[in-house]
Formats: C-alpha cells, structure tokens, sequence
C-alpha cells in the first residue's frame, strides 16, 4: 500500500495525470469550503456567480493560499494574478455549479414525492366527496 499521496499518484500515473501541488490542493480545498458554505438551500440569492466570487475573493484562507501560489509561481504582475485568480475561480464554480445543482435537484425530487405520497389520490377524494 502506497504510504505517500506522491506514492499513490505514481502508482496510478499511467501518463495522464496532472500533478499538483500541496499548496494548489489547499487553495482548492479553502475555495470548496467555502462555495459549500455559500452555497447552501436558503441561499439561493447568493446563487450568482458574481457574489460567489467576491465572497471567495475576500475569504482569509483563499487568499493566504493564492499568494502562495503567487510567490511559488513567480508571478509579479498583479493583473496577471488578478486574471489568472478570476478565470481560476469561474472555472471552478462553472465545474462545481453542476453538482451542486444535481444535489438540489435531488432533494427538490425527494421533498416532492414525500408531499405528493402524503395526499390522497383523486378517486378517494372523489369518493368521499359522493358519500
């Protein structure tokens, strides 16, 4: 068993994998966390691509770690930064945006079917509307 996440990625690598950085996977993990805690049922006017980005913008964490990424990628000019941070971020939530939508979708699917399994069928209501 691989000890190392580098020792799994080797093992899996057949030449296709792109590898990242400790860094870069801690400045997707803080973009996740918060998108989820943006993003949650009740929220739903947050659900704009433009809010979600200046929330994620002005989070500590994703920001800490981007000029990390910054300083490791050697990249001074900050409209390159700002740009590359921007299309980063939109990717993101593009990609992201579907699954969260199929989640909704899906308990969306289950509060309706627990309402509709609640309600009497229109026979029975017709039937005791006759008696």
């Amino acid at each position: 068993l691989p000890q190392t996440i580098l020792e799994w990625c080797r093992i899996v690598d057949r030449g296709g994998l792109f590898h990242c950085t400790n860094e870069f996977t801690h400045f997707l993990t803080s973009v996740e966390t918060v998108t989820k805690s943006t993003m949650k049922r009740g929220n739903e006017k947050l659900f704009n691509i433009a809010l979600l980005k200046q929330t994620l913008l002005q989070d500590h964490a994703v920001s800490s770690w981007w000029s990390t990424l910054r300083t490791q990628g050697d990249i001074n000019d900050d409209k390159i930064s700002a740009d590359l941070l921007n299309s980063l971020l939109t990717d993101y939530i593009n990609l992201r945006g579907f699954a969260f939508a199929a989640r909704w979708m899906e308990m969306y699917k289950t509060e309706n079917k627990k309402v509709i399994d609640k309600t009497k069928g229109l026979r029975t209501k017709l039937q005791t509307s006759l008696d």
